[in-house]
């Protein structure tokens, strides 16, 4: 790790300048392995057991939870909405930190347990003000860098016009009466033909519904006839192992997170646990984020494709190819913000315990 601190605190310069220094410290970083992530729900009442005392921490720097998808729902719609126009993406807990460019979901260390070397008491023993102090007897640190082994996350999406994820029709509503009609989201998802099934409602038919069917390593979606471009999109999800290299900017409080060409010592493996909370949470938020009046998932996604079009006429059928890609974008900057959000609340239940 190399750090860098002001100079004119220890050499005998009247001028202050900075100066680099290279010293060995320790960090709790999230190990995304098959099997190191706890549980903190059960996966079957998923949303019933977000706000269990112990899958929640809300300590100063926080709030963390394990139930990302719900919890931070408005945070992750306005990443999806702004893929591929923002240089700079926010953290989504109290640090006020960005990242600069992707974050490839690496980080999730800073602010949270890199306490020794950023100069503040653990966020678990504040101050008077809710916040951790400098220790006055050390330099206050500039920033720092580490490697950290992660995934490079890909996204390659397609229209699938044979594609078995549909909404059907379960109850018949009254849009007058201010009743609304019961859908279906219902299907097998490839590549496994995993099967898929919850419900969602719209007040004027399926107009107004996009709904997310989801696998380890597969994103389905069938959306009602105000989302043209996104019915039946299917979009093949990668977890490739890679070594990142975070480097952490205090003064202007801006993390940036290169990968490497060199493979981790000890990749880590994306199956089982990680690829199941990370995509789990795309499923929530598409169940959550559907009303009687609209998707906010689908607002989002349709979003992200008119901005770069500076609000031209997105019709179905316009440069597909284009279109596909930034539903992807959307995906791939929405998982990295799932893999810190869960990495961070990892962290924070570790150290709290």
């Amino acid at each position: 790790m190399t750090a860098k601190g002001p100079g004119f605190l220890w050499a005998p310069s009247i001028t202050p300048r900075s100066v680099i220094a290279t010293s060995a410290e320790i960090a709790t970083v999230p190990l995304l392995g098959q099997s190191n992530f706890t549980q903190e729900y059960n996966s079957g009442t998923f949303l019933s057991d977000c706000w269990t005392a112990s899958g929640e921490q809300t300590i100063p720097l926080g709030p963390f939870s394990p139930c990302a998808g719900k919890i931070f729902a408005g945070n992750l719609l306005q990443t999806i909405w702004g893929a591929s126009t923002n240089t700079f993406l926010p953290r989504f807990d109290n640090l006020g930190m960005r990242y600069y460019g992707r974050s490839y979901g690496a980080g999730a260390v800073v602010g949270v347990s890199d306490t020794l070397f950023n100069n503040k008491n653990w966020i678990g023993y504040p101050n008077s003000a809710g916040w951790g102090d400098y220790d006055p007897g050390q330099p206050p640190l500039l920033g720092y860098e580490y490697p950290e082994a992660g995934f490079q996350t890909s996204v390659s999406c397609s229209y699938n016009d044979l594609l078995d994820w549909n909404l059907e029709l379960g109850q018949t509503g009254n849009a007058t009466a201010g009743i609304p009609s019961i859908y279906f989201a219902i299907g097998y998802i490839p590549p496994d033909n995993h099967y898929d099934f919850y419900s969602v409602w719209g007040l004027k038919g399926s107009d107004n519904i996009t709904a997310l069917g989801v696998t380890n390593s597969t994103i389905a979606i069938v959306a009602g006839s105000n989302y043209p471009n996104l019915t039946n999109v299917q979009c093949t999800v990668s977890f490739l192992p890679s070594l990142l290299l975070v480097s952490v900017n205090w003064q202007n409080q801006t993390t940036f997170v290169t990968p490497s060409t060199k493979s981790p010592n000890s990749p880590p493996n994306p199956d089982f646990n990680f690829r199941g909370l990370v995509m789990g949470q795309l499923r929530a938020m598409s169940t959550i984020e559907t009303t009687l009046y609209g998707s906010s998932v689908g607002d989002a996604l349709m979003g992200n494709m008119v901005d770069p079009y500076y609000n031209s006429d997105i019709a179905a059928g316009q440069n597909e190819t284009l279109l596909l890609e930034y539903i992807a974008q959307s995906f791939k900057y929405v998982i990295d913000d799932l893999i810190i959000l869960i990495g961070s609340e990892q962290i924070a239940y570790a150290v709290s315990r």
